[in-house]
């Protein structure tokens, strides 16, 4: 007998129609399908963390460029239009 993660959609969905919805063997097909739908739904979070935390830096790197520039411009302010 073939391991149900072994089977692709189309063979697991042919397989699961052989049976009645309060038979076993379905039962473990609809866990089947949960499974797989939590791991698709695990591999988009994770593609989704990686792309925040990607920005998250960049917006880190703006935020630290901004407080060098504006202590930069507050400092040639100061200086040069306060004489």
């Amino acid at each position: 007998m073939t391991k149900l993660q072994d089977m692709d959609d189309t063979k697991l969905a042919q397989h699961q129609s052989g049976y009645k919805p309060e038979a076993y063997n379905y039962i473990l097909c609809e866990k089947e399908w949960q499974r797989r739908a939590m791991q698709k739904q695990h591999e988009y979070d994770l593609e989704l963390i990686t792309e925040q935390v990607r920005w998250m830096k960049f917006s880190a790197l703006l935020g630290v460029l901004g407080v060098i520039l504006g202590a930069v411009a507050g400092a040639f302010l100061s200086t040069y239009l306060m004489q």
